[in-house]
C-alpha cells in the first residue's frame, strides 16, 4: 500500500471516530480526556512558548489550542490534519486560529512544532520511515524546537493496530539531525489515573 493510500485509510478511521464521538478524547482515538490532556501538557513543557508561532501537526479538532487558552498562553496557532471534519470544527470554534492541510504551509517556518499521537497508528512497514520523514520535515521548519510523543516498545502490553517504537532508536535518529541540539526524552509522567504507565515517552528537540 502506498503512503497516500495509507494516509487515506488512517484518515477514514479518525473521520469515523469524530462522526461517532464528536470533539472528545474518543473522537481522536485517546482512551480518555485525562490521558489526552496529560500528553498535551507534557509536550508544551518544552519551553515557555508564550507569544510564539506554533504548529500543531495532526491537530485533530484543536484541543491543544483549547488547552492553551485555558492556561492563558497566547500563541500564533496553526493546526494541520488529514481529516477535513477536524479542520472545519477548528475553524468554526477558533476563528482567530488557522486550520489547514500540510500542503498549505510548505514554505512556512514556526518557532515550535508539536505532534501528539501522530505516530501511534500502525502503518505497517511504513511506520519507522513515516515518523523519521515527518520529524525531518518538522526539524527543517522549526526555528526553536519540536516536541512529539510515541508509544514505547517497553509497554506492559501492545494493542492491535498501534505502533510501538524503541526510545533508543529515536534517540539515535534524532541526534543525527544535529548533534548540537539539546535532546530530552521524558518518561516521568502518568498517563493513567490509577497507576503509572510506561507506554509513553516524549521527545524534546531544542535548537
Amino acid at each position: 500500500m502506498g503512503n497516500k493510500d495509507r494516509n487515506q485509510e488512517i484518515a477514514e478511521v479518525y473521520r469515523s471516530l469524530f462522526i461517532q464521538h464528536g470533539a472528545s478524547a474518543h473522537g481522536v482515538r485517546w482512551d480518555d480526556e485525562f490521558q489526552q490532556m496529560v500528553r498535551l501538557k507534557i509536550l508544551l513543557e518544552i519551553a515557555d512558548i508564550s507569544n510564539t508561532k506554533i504548529l500543531d501537526f495532526g491537530c485533530g479538532y484543536g484541543q491543544m489550542l483549547n488547552y492553551l487558552k485555558q492556561q492563558s498562553i497566547n500563541v500564533d496557532y496553526t493546526g494541520i490534519d488529514l481529516v477535513d471534519e477536524y479542520l472545519e470544527f477548528g475553524r468554526q470554534n477558533y476563528p482567530e486560529a488557522r486550520f489547514c492541510q500540510q500542503q498549505d504551509i510548505e514554505n512556512e517556518t514556526f518557532d515550535y512544532i508539536f505532534l501528539s499521537g501522530l505516530f501511534t497508528a500502525d502503518r505497517g512497514d511504513d511506520c519507522r520511515k513515516f515518523w523519521q520523514d515527518t520529524i525531518c520535515w518538522c526539524f527543517s521548519r522549526a526555528s526553536k524546537g519540536i516536541a512529539f510523543n510515541m508509544w514505547s516498545k517497553y509497554a506492559e502490553f501492545h494493542m492491535e493496530k498501534r505502533y510501538y517504537e524503541d526510545p533508543g532508536e529515536v534517540f539515535r535518529f534524532v541526534k543525527q539531525l544535529d548533534i548540537r541540539c539539546n535532546l530530552t526524552i521524558r518518561n516521568d509522567y502518568i498517563t493513567q489515573q490509577d497507576r503509572f504507565s510506561p507506554h509513553d515517552f516524549t521527545v524534546y528537540l531544542q535548537k
